[in-house]
């Protein structure tokens, strides 16, 4: 996983997590008002400068091998 700077703001899209610089921690994109970013952070709104924010970037390989959840089990997948 990687991070890189913001160098096009239309690259960003309401729901997107990235990368806040200064708290390192991961917030949730919601929307761009002038050169200020707004965005959901443990469960508050929060507000900052473009400059202080980067976009997570992750290799197809990477994005692959996460853990993925599994199915629930209750219910029975070989249901007829």
């Amino acid at each position: 996983m990687e991070f890189e700077e913001i160098s096009d703001s239309k690259l960003l899209r309401p729901g997107e997590m990235i990368l806040h610089s200064p708290t390192h921690t991961v917030v949730v994109y919601a929307a761009l008002v002038d050169e200020t970013v707004r965005a959901f952070m443990n469960g508050a709104l929060m507000e900052d400068e473009l400059a202080n924010l980067k976009k997570i970037v992750m290799t197809k390989k990477q994005y692959r091998e996460r853990p993925r959840a599994s199915r629930c089990k209750g219910c029975g997948s070989n249901k007829k």
